[in-house]
């Protein structure tokens, strides 16, 4: 039942963002959207960008899931992340504000950082690399992908950034056995 409230007021933010920036969206708002009460709102969530960053969170692992993508392939899971973005650009742009950008780098990092480091591992091959450096490393590539998402969004999220992020993964996929190699002992 816990979960099923928690989506019906996540549902009635993505409705509401599909109109109108979230600056013009209160609590009264959401909760009439989904016919339950301002303390039901404020059990399952603190106030309206937690609530928008659960449902963010909410959405990635469900398009994750439901396109079966490979969260071993950095490109393809880039790639897919994107698409989640610019198929509801919408809803991001409403949601987005210089206020919470600090919270979208935050989000994107704390969900991409695992998949980051895991691909570094993937790809590590006999190098003995230490811990110190591999989480160095999946930090510096994840803020890169963070600041390309956030600078996509400050610009509107236009289509064409596709070939932008295109450069930005060849550079990853090139650049990182080289990175390895620096970084590694064999």
């Amino acid at each position: 039942m816990r979960n099923l409230t928690r989506q019906a007021i996540a549902e009635s933010l993505r409705r509401l963002l599909r109109e109108r920036p979230l600056s013009r969206i209160s609590v009264r708002d959401i909760t009439e959207g989904c016919h339950v009460n301002r303390q039901t709102f404020y059990y399952h969530f603190r106030d309206v960008y937690d609530l928008m960053f659960w449902t963010t969170e909410q959405d990635m692992i469900t398009y994750l899931e439901e396109n079966r993508v490979d969260k071993t392939n950095l490109r393809e899971y880039t790639y897919a992340l994107f698409s989640l973005f610019y198929d509801n650009r919408q809803m991001i742009r409403n949601a987005y504000d210089p206020v919470n950008r600090i919270q979208y780098e935050t989000l994107f990092t704390e969900y991409v950082y695992p998949r980051v480091k895991d691909y570094i591992l993937s790809h590590r091959g006999d190098r003995a690399l230490a811990n110190e450096d591999v989480d160095f490393i999946a930090s510096f590539y994840t803020q890169a992908l963070s600041g390309f998402l956030i600078k996509w969004i400050e610009r509107g999220m236009p289509d064409e950034n596709r070939v932008q992020l295109d450069k930005f993964c060849t550079l990853v996929d090139g650049g990182l056995n080289h990175i390895l190699d620096k970084f590694g002992t064999t």
